[in-house]
């Protein structure tokens, strides 16, 4: 949890980078950059939104539900709440102010986005940065 405005969590912090965590190597920035190029380049075929999706084969009912789950997460850090003390097992109605409400939005399409990006990664060709 963020415990000031521009601070870094303290588990980010202390964890070292995944290439030194387990020897894989990294995800470089060029082949972030050539994964939303391919994203934006499928997006721009003129498929709409569900078209889009399932040229991909995700099905749009689990990706919303995740990205709104993901949103939701991020929103309660926003607002200084600690998304791990809801249940796990059921659902935990959560307060939120209405300027973390205003962020949810933007917050699912971004994560939408990341994640169209993220299946034009090709893993076989990561290479350290």
């Amino acid at each position: 949890m963020l415990s000031a405005a521009g601070s870094t969590p303290a588990a980010l912090t202390e964890c070292p980078p995944r290439n030194q965590r387990d020897g894989e190597p990294m995800i470089g920035k060029d082949q972030i950059s050539e994964a939303v190029r391919c994203n934006d380049a499928l997006a721009e075929e003129n498929l709409d939104f569900e078209a889009f999706w399932e040229a991909q084969d995700v099905s749009i009912r689990d990706l919303t539900y995740v990205a709104h789950q993901r949103a939701l997460r991020a929103a309660m850090v926003y607002d200084g709440q600690d998304p791990r003390a809801m249940s796990r097992t059921h659902p935990t109605p959560v307060k939120l102010s209405r300027e973390a409400l205003a962020l949810i939005p933007t917050l699912v399409a971004a994560w939408v986005d990341g994640f169209g990006a993220g299946l034009c990664l090709n893993p076989n060709e990561r290479t350290g940065v």
